[in-house]
């Protein structure tokens, strides 16, 4: 019994430990799926696109040119990059690489390099380490002295491997090319980590690479990487560094170089963080870090090559970056534009130029809220610090997300971050740079992008990443700032995109203003203008004597001007040719950006149209058009004089061909006066029915025709003329103004063989719009008119028939409007004789009265979202200005109370008999029928059951089918 208590406690002890391991197991994958998706966010599906704007702001006074590092993105479904790194090869000014966090082909490593100075750019996949892995955070890239290339990396498991294991699995890697970028050597491990990891394993994150490039140091070419260490089990950060002596094929064990906190990763800094390295001429290491917990920046430094370290401590202190918000899936953060995750990372480097400033070592960071970009220096090895300086000119809205980098060769300190000060929505950003040749005494920043966007439009969890640094090199005078564009996310928001701008600090600026004179009496010479720069890029002085100003026509070079010049004038051109011009100012050394102008020789070759000033039809001679025309004075550009006019050209057009045309003789002394022509146009219109009239002036070029809108004339009708009778059987539609498919049908006629119908096709499409408008009748009544006619609406319940009427041509009024629920006889969808419906209107004639009362009718159809297979027809139209008998007027004295109602519906005919009733809902389903057997003149309607909402009323009175709208309240 004893031997088999025993073995019970000993199992029982065994089945905890085992739990207990399996629930450490559990913690140990999330803390490291939630490092992973810190570290590298996935894209999810965005579901308010629709509150991002879609703007974007341009710069259109540019001093460089944007280049995008990211290309041939078509059959990729993952588009996105941020936290860019960008470096030059000293051996090789023109050979550039860079890289940046890539989600492309499922989160590879990728590298982006130039040949030729930045202007263009190739991307490398190259692949990972593991088929299961994304192999593409945190990424950095550098040159040795010879000219080598490195691309630092990061790697973790992201899947489960072969086996079915999700590890936990993390890396630091390096790649490498010894023929600047064209082929690589990847996925050396710095450390890695591929065995199932607990709560007490490494996540490895945020590692940035660093060359000791300086020929006097005794560590000459060593790499050096920091990177901040997660221990999942107290949530400790700590920073660590390791160390390459043979280019990156092997590496140190990291050596721990900041204090282990407990209970940081998950604060709202993440903790330690983002640590860079920087090397002295001497060789001195010096690292800087942000140090979250004490919103502070943490620092070491090295005599020794990274053997020992200095005591870490904080050497500045920074107000809280951004605003604080709470993330999805990221918990407390620090924010910009309201919803991206940003932070204050710092960024130091060393100068180890032959200069004044040799052995400073400059530091810039963001903080502030809204957030500002510092700097500071040292100039004895880190001990002690200038106070800092924010170094750009406006100090509203943003600017975050900081890089900076020396010149080699001049000591002279560039930074680039981006900036929302041109946006007083403070929502867009731009790159700028801000550039010192004191050391960090004085700075001058300029706008370095030509398009600004919006981080907001990003693919991932409430939009909140776009990524977490930015990057630059400068060299030689020409500064290379890398950064997250969104401009292309106009189109797809996952297209997210790095670009760089070429930004030569000593570049000339460009020219101002430039424009052509055209000589309008001389179209073979166009003169340039334009105003010199007197500036470089940055600010510094720049004199006339030294540069000159190179123009190109169509790409060709023709002249070359002193920097005094401010005028070519280019002759022997082909008359009326359009031009591209391009100037750009050149000095010994560099040249600034191309300013182009597109000029034409002699301005445009054809003459302004005229204006039709007035055109009505004469009430006394509806045959004949009063018009009058204004001649243009300029030439089609709209700036340039007209010389050279001729003749204006009138002409008559109906059913689209010219019936009547007459020509008119000008000249110069004409330009810009109105001519009246009435009285012109009368012989030749010997046809009823709507006119356009068109316009054209001649000089060497016709003119383009300006054209009328459609004007009624009538051979026939006249002030005598107060009615119109249209069976639709003996002619053509040519007096009535059609626009769109309405025509004669005979498939369907109330008497004869003909019908108006718009639909002749039998599948009408959705969203359109038909229009017949009755040539006009004079209505010689003070009182109204009368308009009849047989119809059948067999149209789709949802799409509507209308009635309107105007007296002059622009103001229209609905006389009624069908849908096909509105008659039983319609409903069904068929054609059938009993479905030709009388209707009969009055319509009132303006308070004015009088003579000249110009009646004109036009019917339309309209079709929502449905496409229709039938149509509405109407036959036998009729248009009176004689009233008819009392017997045969419709009444309308009919009430409909209370409307809206929410209980009843009463309807009241004073003095005719209801016959029936009808509710009906908007799609024509019949709810409530009742036929009057009482034969009264009112009835209620019960509506309490029908829920809140629109509905018809359909009821009968002498006959007539009449529908009103109402509405339930519930």
């Amino acid at each position: 019994m004893k031997n088999i208590a025993i073995t019970l406690i000993i199992s029982f002890l065994a089945i905890n430990l085992i739990a207990e391991e399996s629930k450490e197991a559990v913690k140990a994958k999330k803390a490291f799926s939630r490092y992973m998706e810190y570290a590298h966010p996935s894209p999810v599906k965005v579901k308010n696109k629709e509150e991002l704007p879609d703007y974007l702001f341009d710069n259109n006074s540019k001093r460089f040119l944007d280049k995008m590092l990211t290309v041939n993105e078509e059959n990729e479904t993952q588009k996105m990059q941020n936290e860019s790194s960008i470096a030059v090869n000293p051996t090789n000014p023109k050979n550039l690489i860079g890289s940046a966090v890539d989600y492309r082909a499922n989160s590879s490593t990728w590298v982006y390099v130039s040949h030729d100075g930045g202007e263009t750019w190739e991307n490398l996949n190259l692949g990972k380490p593991f088929p299961h892995w994304r192999s593409t955070n945190d990424p950095s890239v550098a040159f040795n002295a010879d000219g080598v290339a490195f691309l630092n990396y990061g790697g973790f498991q992201t899947e489960p491997d072969p086996d079915g294991n999700e590890n936990g699995g993390n890396a630091v890697f390096i790649a490498r090319s010894f023929d600047e970028g064209k082929t690589w050597e990847a996925h050396i491990p710095v450390i890695i980590h591929t065995a199932l990891q607990t709560l007490d394993s490494n996540f490895e994150d945020k590692y940035y690479i660093e060359i000791d490039n300086s020929p006097q140091s005794p560590y000459f070419k060593d790499i050096y990487i920091p990177w901040k260490r997660v221990t999942a089990r107290d949530s400790a950060t700590q920073i660590v560094i390791s160390k390459s002596t043979d280019n990156g094929s092997t590496w140190s064990e990291p050596l721990g170089i900041s204090h282990r906190l407990p209970g940081s990763s998950e604060d709202t800094t993440f903790g330690q963080s983002f640590p860079l390295a920087t090397t002295s001429a001497e060789g001195h290491l010096y690292v800087c870090w942000n140090h979250g917990i004490e919103h502070g920046i943490g620092f070491v430094k090295s005599t020794d090559g990274g053997t020992t370290f200095t005591e870490p401590r904080i050497i500045h202190r920074y107000n809280i970056f951004g605003e604080t918000k709470l993330l999805a899936g990221q918990g407390y953060r620090h924010t910009v534009k309201g919803k991206v995750r940003a932070e204050a990372y710092p960024v130091m480097r060393c100068d180890y130029s032959d200069t004044d400033g040799r052995g400073n070592i400059y530091l810039c960071w963001a903080a502030d809220n809204p957030p500002n970009i510092y700097f500071s220096r040292s100039e004895d090895e880190g001990e002690t610090w200038t106070d800092p300086v924010i170094v750009h000119s406006e100090l509203k809205n943003d600017q975050f997300w900081p890089w900076m980098d020396i010149d080699p060769f001049t000591g002279d300190v560039g930074i680039m971050y981006l900036d929302s000060r041109r946006d007083p929505e403070n929502i867009m950003v731009d790159c700028y740079v801000s550039y010192s040749s004191d050391f960090g005494d004085t700075w001058v920043d300029r706008l370095a992008s030509e398009m600004a966007s919006d981080l907001r439009r990003n693919p991932f969890n409430g939009n909140s990443f776009a990524g977490d640094y930015s990057g630059m090199a400068f060299y030689n005078g020409i500064v290379y700032p890398s950064w997250v564009d969104m401009r292309n996310t106009q189109d797809d928001i996952t297209d997210s995109d790095v670009f760089t701008s070429i930004v030569n600090i000593n570049a000339p600026n460009p020219v101002d203003s430039l424009q052509a004179q055209v000589i309008a009496e001389d179209p073979e010479t166009l003169v340039l203008k334009w105003e010199p720069p007197t500036e470089r890029a940055f600010g510094q002085s720049l004199q006339a004597d030294e540069f000159v100003h190179r123009l190109y026509r169509d790409g060709e070079f023709i002249a070359e001007v002193d920097g005094n010049t401010s005028e070519f004038t280019d002759t022997g051109l082909t008359p009326y040719t359009e031009y591209e011009y391009l100037v750009d100012v050149h000095t010994a050394k560099d040249s600034s950006i191309d300013v182009t102008y597109m000029a034409s020789a002699g301005g445009a070759a054809k003459p302004a149209s005229p204006e039709i000033v007035d055109l009505i039809t004469e009430y006394e001679n509806p045959s004949q058009f009063k018009a009058v025309f204004k001649l243009p004075t300029k030439r089609a550009d709209g700036t340039t004089d007209l010389v050279g006019l001729e003749k204006l050209i009138i002409k008559a057009l109906y059913n689209g061909k010219a019936v009547y045309e007459r020509s008119f003789e000008y000249s110069d002394i004409d330009k810009g006066t109105e001519i009246d022509l009435t009285d012109i146009i009368y012989n030749d219109i010997s046809q009823s029915g709507y006119y356009t009239i068109s316009a054209q002036v001649q000089s060497t070029h016709y003119s383009v025709t300006t054209l009328s809108d459609p004007v009624y004339s009538d051979v026939y009708l006249g002030p005598e003329t107060s009615e119109l009778t249209d069976f639709f059987d003996d002619e053509e539609l040519n007096r009535y103004l059609i626009k769109g498919n309405w025509t004669r049908n005979e498939e369907f006629a109330y008497s004869g063989d003909f019908a108006l119908s718009q639909n002749q096709y039998n599948d009408y499409p959705a969203k359109h719009i038909d229009t017949l408008t009755v040539f006009p009748v004079y209505i010689n009544n003070d009182e109204y008119a009368e308009l009849s006619f047989y119809h059948a609406a067999i149209i789709h319940p949802v799409n509507v028939a209308l009635i309107e009427y105007s007296y002059d041509e622009s103001n229209w009024k609905e006389v009624a409007n069908f849908r096909r629920f509105f008659y039983p006889n319609w409903d069904d969808g068929e054609l059938k004789s009993d479905d030709w419906k009388f209707e009969q209107f009055k319509i009132p004639v303006p308070e004015n009265g009088g003579e000249k009362n110009r009646l004109q009718v036009r019917f339309i159809i309209k079709l929502n979202d449905t496409r229709d297979k039938n149509a509405w027809y109407i036959d036998n139209l009729t248009i009176n200005s004689i009233p008819v008998s009392v017997e045969n007027r419709v009444e309308s004295n009919v009430n409909i109370f209370p409307n809206p109602t929410s209980n009843v519906i009463n309807i009241s005919s004073p003095e005719r008999v209801i016959t029936s009733y009808e509710v009906v809902d908007v799609y024509g389903k019949s709810l409530i029928s009742q036929q009057n057997t009482e034969q009264s003149q009112t009835c209620v309607i019960d509506v309490t059951q029908l829920a809140g909402g629109s509905y018809f009323l359909k009821y009968v009175v002498n006959g007539m089918v009449h529908v009103e709208k109402f509405i339930v309240l519930h």
